[in-house]
């Protein structure tokens, strides 16, 4: 065998994983340098942006019948946010004072996380969860548009033909991120494979999760050199509310649509085959270690919400701590 082949194919997985991060990066550029100047500076519209590689990856793996690595993906990406990503922005560069209209949304992870913890413990998502999720979430948009009202208007002015280009590469952005679900799903197989403690639920928390969070790092630095360090950071909420109160729920049910499909026979319709269909599984990691940090940190940012406290160069260390901690345990689990 060429010594090159027998190389590649011995670190085949580590092949796969750059190959993945690298089109989610371009994913991800494309989907924000495809929103219009008017709504680049919003913080939603980011974090949508940056969110596409994130829901292809977590619906691709409920329809490729990987439901441990789609809800691991949810948490372990909102983790990655609030820890890894912020601390690194905090100490990018000049924390800037936040006004108390940007903080307001930082609050309100905490209970959003809490409620997804309560409806975990029987091990699994079912539709309700799915509807108490989606009716949540769209508490949660009501409590943020005024804030989306004031950073980015609703209707979009430019030229047609450069509305339509937009348009197509928003859409080209979201077939590459398919692209990267279908690589980091093959990571997570050939990695699965290669050692018995790299489980899918830990390649996809402590390998995956960062690569998606990687573009976040890159434009999110920019916005603090630039004095938007409040814009930065209500990007990074914006993308654990979209997680939770919109990804988490979509999942539950499309993974029941998937699941009813795969028991259609002749004699069972569709319809009973829904009925019957088997609810999301929540992989023990996730509930107990991924949501528990999710409080954790969620808590930790309501003070901050009210501006009772302030981040700094102590609290950016701090959560990257935190979350060299994560992965520690996230690693032992994957071991015992």
């Amino acid at each position: 065998m060429n010594p090159l082949t027998a190389i590649a194919q011995a670190n085949a997985g580590f092949l796969l994983l750059i190959a993945t991060t690298i089109t989610w990066y371009i994913a991800a550029r494309a989907a924000l340098d495809a929103l219009p100047p008017a709504r680049a500076m919003n913080p939603l519209m980011r974090a949508v942006a940056h969110w596409v590689p994130i829901a292809a990856l977590a619906l691709y793996g409920i329809w490729s019948n990987r439901p441990e690595v789609a809800v691991t993906v949810v948490f372990a990406t909102s983790v990655a946010a609030l820890s890894l990503v912020l601390g690194i922005l905090i100490l990018s560069g000049a924390v800037g004072e936040a006004s108390a209209e940007a903080r307001r949304p930082w609050g309100l992870i905490a209970p959003v996380a809490m409620m997804t913890f309560l409806a975990g413990f029987k091990g699994h998502f079912t539709a309700t969860h799915a509807l108490i999720f989606l009716i949540e979430g769209a508490v949660v948009a009501y409590l943020m548009s005024p804030q989306v009202a004031r950073n980015g208007p609703a209707a979009v002015s430019g030229p047609p033909r450069e509305a339509s280009l937009r348009s197509l590469q928003f859409l080209l952005a979201i077939a590459v991120a398919l692209l990267g679900a279908w690589l980091g799903a093959m990571t997570t197989d050939r990695m699965a494979t290669s050692a018995h403690f790299l489980t899918r639920e830990f390649v996809t928390a402590a390998m995956l999760s960062p690569a998606l969070m990687l573009p976040m790092i890159g434009t999110g630095s920019e916005l603090v050199h630039e004095g938007r360090f409040d814009t930065a950071v209500s990007s990074l909420v914006s993308v654990v509310l979209l997680n939770l109160c919109l990804l988490l729920p979509v999942m539950i049910l499309f993974s029941l649509v998937v699941t009813a499909r795969g028991n259609m026979t002749l004699n069972v319709s569709f319809q009973s085959a829904l009925l019957d269909a088997s609810p999301l599984f929540v992989p023990m990691t996730a509930w107990r270690i991924d949501n528990v940090f999710l409080i954790v940190l969620g808590m930790a940012l309501i003070p901050i919400s009210i501006g009772r406290w302030a981040l700094g160069r102590t609290e950016g260390v701090l959560v990257l701590l935190v979350y060299t901690f994560y992965l520690a345990l996230v690693a032992r689990a994957a071991v015992m």
